[in-house]
C-alpha cells in the first residue's frame, strides 16, 4: 500500500499547461515560447508541480500569450502573427 501526501507551504500564482508546450533554449533551460508585440520570446519557467495531464508553471508577470501549437517551428526573435485559440 502506498499513499501520497501534499502539504502546501505557501501559495503561488501558476499556470496549468500541457507539457507539450514546454521547450528548451540553446543552454538547455526549460521554458515556454511567448508572443509579445508580434515577436517570439523564450521565457524560462519555474516548474511548480507536474501530474499525468499537465504542469503548473510559475514565474510570469501578469497575463501572457503562450505558443501552444507550432512552437517547434519558431525561435526567439521571429516575427509571427499569432491566432488565439477558442475557449
Amino acid at each position: 500500500m502506498s499513499a501520497e501526501l501534499l502539504i502546501p507551504l505557501y501559495s503561488v500564482a501558476a499556470i496549468y499547461l500541457s507539457p507539450s508546450a514546454l521547450a528548451l533554449d540553446n543552454e538547455g533551460n526549460l521554458g515556454v515560447k511567448l508572443v509579445h508585440n508580434g515577436e517570439v520570446i523564450f521565457k524560462k519557467i519555474n516548474l511548480v508541480e507536474a501530474d499525468n495531464n499537465g504542469v503548473w508553471l510559475a514565474g510570469f508577470a501578469g497575463e501572457v500569450d503562450i505558443i501552444t501549437l507550432g512552437q517547434g517551428f519558431v525561435k526567439s526573435g521571429d516575427r509571427v502573427q499569432a491566432t488565439m485559440a477558442e475557449k
